[in-house]
C-alpha cells in the first residue's frame, strides 16, 4: 500500500519537524553511544537504527500505519546525528588531526549539498507517494552494512597492543631464546 498524496502532506510536515528536533533531543544518547560504546559498535547502533528505519517503513507500507511512520521519522532523527557523529569521530581516527578539518570540511560540505535534496524528496513524495523515496532509503540502507565489520575490523587490527599483551610477548620471546 503506498502512502496517498492527500497524507503525504502531514507526514512531510511531521518529518520536517522531527528531523531537526532529533539533533537536540539525541545528542547525549549519541554522546552515550560513542563514549561507552566507541565507533566500532556507535556504526553497529546506526546500522540497526537504520535497519528500524526500514522495518517501520516497510510495515507502514503494507498496513497505512501512522504510527509506523512516526515511528521511523523519529528514529531517522537519531540516524542523522549519529551519522555525523560517527562521520566526525571517524575522520579524526581515520587521517589524524593534522587533515581532520579539510576532510571533514568537505564531510560537511557534501552533507550540505545532499540535503538541499530533501526538500525535492519532499515535493517527490507530495506528487508519487513514498514508494520512490523509501525505495532510494533502503539502496542507501544496503549500502551501509558493511561498515561496523569494517570500522571493526580497523578497530582491532591497528589498536595498539595493552601493556598485558607486550608483557605476554616478551616472556614468549624470552622463553623460546
Amino acid at each position: 500500500q503506498s502512502v496517498d498524496s492527500e497524507s503525504a502532506p502531514e507526514l512531510n510536515g511531521a518529518f520536517s519537524v522531527l528531523l531537526p528536533l532529533g539533533g537536540i533531543v539525541y545528542i547525549p544518547v549519541i554522546g552515550a553511544v560513542l563514549d561507552r560504546l566507541g565507533p566500532a559498535l556507535g556504526w553497529a547502533v546506526a546500522w540497526l537504527a537504520l535497519l528500524l528505519f526500514g522495518l517501520l517503513n516497510w510495515y507502514h507500507a503494507l498496513s497505512g500505519s501512522m504510527v509506523a511512520a512516526y515511528g521511523a521519522f523519529a528514529t531517522f532523527a537519531f540516524c542523522r546525528p549519529l551519522f555525523y557523529s560517527l562521520g566526525a569521530d571517524f575522520t579524526a581516527r581515520t587521517f589524524g588531526p593534522q587533515n581532520f578539518g579539510l576532510l571533514y570540511g568537505t564531510l560537511a560540505t557534501v552533507a550540505g549539498i545532499t540535503n538541499f535534496s530533501v526538500q525535492l524528496l519532499q515535493q517527490l513524495s507530495d506528487v508519487a507517494g513514498f514508494d520512490l523515496v523509501n525505495g532510494g532509503l533502503q539502496i542507501a540502507q544496503l549500502l551501509m552494512l558493511p561498515l561496523p565489520a569494517l570500522s571493526f575490523w580497523r578497530q582491532v587490527r591497528y589498536s595498539p597492543p595493552t601493556p598485558k599483551s607486550l608483557h605476554q610477548r616478551s616472556l614468549s620471546r624470552s622463553m623460546s631464546a
